[in-house]
C-alpha cells in the first residue's frame, strides 16, 4: 500500500523488460525498510510482553513531545500546536504503555482516522506509514512502541544458560 501510495506521488521509472514502473521513492523505501527492518519483529512484541508481565519492571511517568518528528516544535515556532496534535498525544498515551502487535496496528490506524477527520489527509497517510515504519518495539527508539517500558534487554526471550 505505502509503495502504490507513493507511485502516485513522484515520476515513474522503468525498469527491466516486464515493463513495470516503480518510483524512485518506492525503491528507496523498499530498500530502506529491507536494510532497517528486523528479521525478528515477531520477537520483538515477545520481549516487550514479557517485560510489562514482570512483576518486578514499572512502567515510566507518561511523557508526550506531542507530535514527533519535529512537528510539533515546527508548529510552536508560529505560536500554536498542530491542529491534529491531540491525535498524537492520545496515540502517545497508547504507544508509552505498549502491548501486543495487533494493539499498535489499531492505535496507529486511530492515529491515521483522527488526523484525517481533522481535515488533513494527506499528512493522515504520511504519519501513518511513518509511524508504521519507524515505531516497533524494542529499538531504542524514543517513540518506539512501549517506550514507557526500560529497553528490552537482548536475552528477554532465551535467556543465557549457567
Amino acid at each position: 500500500m505505502l509503495i502504490v501510495g507513493l507511485k502516485r506521488l513522484s515520476k515513474p521509472l522503468k525498469y527491466g523488460n516486464n515493463c513495470r514502473w516503480l518510483s524512485k521513492q518506492s525503491i528507496a523505501i523498499l530498500l530502506f525498510s529491507l536494510f532497517f527492518s528486523s528479521p525478528s519483529l515477531a520477537d520483538n512484541y515477545q520481549r516487550l510482553l514479557k517485560l510489562i508481565n514482570n512483576p518486578n519492571v514499572t512502567i515510566s511517568n507518561f511523557t508526550t513531545d506531542g507530535c514527533s518528528g519535529g512537528m510539533s516544535a515546527l508548529w510552536n515556532l508560529f505560536e500554536h500546536s498542530p491542529p491534529w496534535e491531540n491525535c498524537c498525544i492520545l496515540h502517545d498515551k497508547v504507544y508509552w504503555q505498549g502491548g501486543t502487535a495487533k494493539q499498535r496496528l489499531q492505535a496507529d490506524y486511530t492515529l491515521k482516522q483522527c488526523v484525517h477527520q481533522a481535515g488533513y489527509p494527506l499528512i493522515a497517510d504520511l504519519m501513518y506509514h511513518a509511524v508504521r515504519t519507524g515505531g516497533g518495539p524494542c529499538t531504542r527508539l524514543p517513540w518506539r512502541w512501549g517506550y514507557g517500558w526500560p529497553h528490552c534487554p537482548s536475552n528477554i526471550i532465551n535467556p543465557p544458560q549457567r
